[in-house]
């Protein structure tokens, strides 16, 4: 699996990967995720505040996910900076 195009900028990388667009800053430790149309058509993710909400409590109750810090907009949201690279479907390859 592909981890995308990535590019270095002065606070730390952006990532392309298919729909999806991935700011690093290294600096101070945090991630922007903008979510792009869902593959194959061209209907946007909308990440309601009731979305948000709900991760919230559910990462209180599971040590062992990503932090998603602020909603943003209806397509993007900054979640804690992990430094092992990788995704949900490359994690759970191997199981």
């Amino acid at each position: 699996m592909s981890v995308g195009k990535v590019s270095q900028t002065n606070n730390g990388k952006v990532i392309h990967k298919e729909q999806n667009t991935i700011y690093i800053d290294e600096q101070n430790n945090i991630v922007t995720k903008k979510l792009g149309p869902r593959p194959g058509t061209e209907n946007m993710v909308n990440l309601v505040p009731e979305w948000f909400e709900a991760y919230k409590i559910f990462q209180t109750m599971n040590p062992y996910v990503v932090k998603v810090k602020n909603l943003i907009s209806s397509n993007s949201f900054t979640m804690e900076y992990i430094p092992n690279l990788g995704t949900v479907d490359q994690w759970l390859q191997g199981r």
